[in-house]
């Protein structure tokens, strides 16, 4: 797959969204130019990679781009998080697997050694720091602005514990995480990769 491929890929998934969602919903501009950014991300990426030398590798990339895509296009704007009720959790589950993603990427810029085991184990320790501060962001927002982005109302309204909701959002991650680990030994394993650049760096044993 080349780098190009996915802002292609990414184009030709906002415009059946788009469609989908013109000849469905009530439209709200707001929605269709918050899809139609998505395609920025590729770009950014690109961005990153030349100007700021990250060499972010394809796999990230493309992962990213599909989270976003499904989160957001899916699930914000044809209204999926309320059709499917495991599409949140799921959601959170490919936030962990695309957090181990962007740190083997960033490791590479860190000078250490360590036992791989160890190493994932931090990884996966970093993962569940984030997904509880993007918790914290959700309470905060949801506080300041009158917001809902921690759905407390729907699950109050389904009969659901709203902490029991919030405690699935930062567990899930640790699952997410694992996967993302069995897909980089994989790539490790079998192909040549950017994902690659840390482990053979760093010599980890």
């Amino acid at each position: 797959m080349k780098r190009y491929s996915v802002f292609i890929f990414s184009i030709l998934f906002i415009i059946i969204v788009d469609t989908i969602y013109l000849t469905t919903y009530e439209i709200k501009p707001m929605y269709l130019v918050a899809t139609t950014s998505l395609c920025l991300i590729p770009i950014l990426f690109k961005v990153l990679n030349k100007y700021l030398k990250l060499n972010l590798s394809l796999l990230l990339e493309f992962s990213v781009t599909l989270h976003a895509l499904f989160s957001y296009g899916l699930g914000t704007m044809l209204d999926v998080y309320h059709m499917l009720s495991f599409w949140d959790l799921l959601m959170h589950f490919y936030f962990g697997v695309n957090m181990i993603f962007i740190l083997i990427d960033l490791s590479k810029f860190v000078d250490f050694k360590t036992n791989k085991v160890i190493y994932y184990i931090i990884l996966v320790i970093l993962t569940l720091g984030v997904a509880s501060i993007w918790e914290i962001i959700e309470y905060t927002s949801d506080n300041l602005f009158g917001l809902d982005m921690q759905r407390v109302n729907e699950s109050l309204a389904n009969g659901i514990n709203p902490i029991k909701d919030t405690m699935d959002d930062v567990i899930i991650a640790i699952p997410g995480a694992i996967l993302g680990i069995i897909i980089n030994e994989i790539k490790l394993k079998y192909c040549s990769s950017p994902l690659n650049n840390f482990n053979e760096k760093k010599e980890i044993n």
